[in-house]
């Protein structure tokens, strides 16, 4: 007899966390948002830096897409590790239920 799979514990349950609901688009928005931030600042800065206003925005600006770079890699390597058996196993499930009713309606 095959051995249930551990359905409690903080892995399993970190794991479940992340994979419900929006958590890890909120956390990418979060990250972009702030790295944005840098970009606004050195646009409305208050020139106190040495690099001068333009120095300043190109290396904000250049931040910007490498954080972005990064974020949009790491979103792709998410998807391919993210667990999408419950997303499947919810299609089966209707198109049993949608079987079973054209059966009954049949007879």
């Amino acid at each position: 007899m095959p051995i249930p799979p551990k359905t409690r514990g903080i892995v399993y349950e970190s794991k479940a966390f992340i994979n419900h609901g929006r958590v890890v688009d909120v956390a990418v928005a979060f990250v972009m948002g702030v790295t944005f931030t840098t970009v606004i600042d050195a646009v409305a800065g208050d020139g106190k830096d040495n690099q001068g206003i333009l120095g300043s925005l190109f290396a904000a600006i250049l931040n910007f897409l490498m954080v972005g770079t990064v974020m949009f890699f790491v979103i792709k390597a998410y998807g391919r590790f993210r667990d999408v058996k419950a997303e499947e196993m919810t299609n089966d499930l209707l198109k049993s239920i949608r079987y079973e009713l054209r059966e009954q309606n049949k007879q």
